[in-house]
């Protein structure tokens, strides 16, 4: 399977997800949010390459510090935060999963789900989209690598 075939299949299993979804590369920049995440955050333009923490509260930057430390130790985490959407804050349920490539981890998957933690961000049809989808960005950093 060719790159731009990767990156279709990818996309296409990021807009299935039932949730808000954004990927983030290893300095915590978004590289890529579904069409959920856009209505969320009430943006479109300037999203890509803005960092995650910029749309947190101030006041649950340490908490969002926190679950990214323990996903990097456990392979995911998840908690409670309150993000900037459109002209306010909302809290939010969001799980972030590590990427892990050869060299560790390479980046983080971030599933959000508006309000709070009643109920997980994936059902368990979403965790199946989750799985191919942290297999898709996996083979899409090899290829990535290789390219270069």
């Amino acid at each position: 399977m060719g790159l731009q075939e990767l990156k279709k299949r990818y996309i296409n299993l990021a807009e299935m997800l039932p949730c808000a979804f954004f990927d983030l590369n290893i300095t915590g920049n978004f590289i890529y949010i579904n069409k959920k995440a856009k209505v969320l955050l009430g943006e479109e333009e300037g999203i890509l390459g803005a960092k995650l923490a910029e749309k947190v509260s101030k006041k649950h930057l340490y908490r969002l510090l926190t679950i990214f430390e323990e996903a990097v130790k456990k392979g995911c985490d998840k908690g409670e935060i309150e993000i900037q959407a459109g002209e306010g804050e909302q809290r939010v349920a969001l799980e972030v999963v590590a990427v892990k490539g050869e060299e560790g981890v390479t980046g983080f998957q971030c599933y959000v789900k508006e309000g709070e933690f009643k109920e997980e961000p994936l059902s368990r049809e979403g965790h199946e989209i989750a799985l191919a989808l942290a297999s898709a960005r996996a083979a899409l950093d090899v290829a990535d690598k290789k390219k270069k």
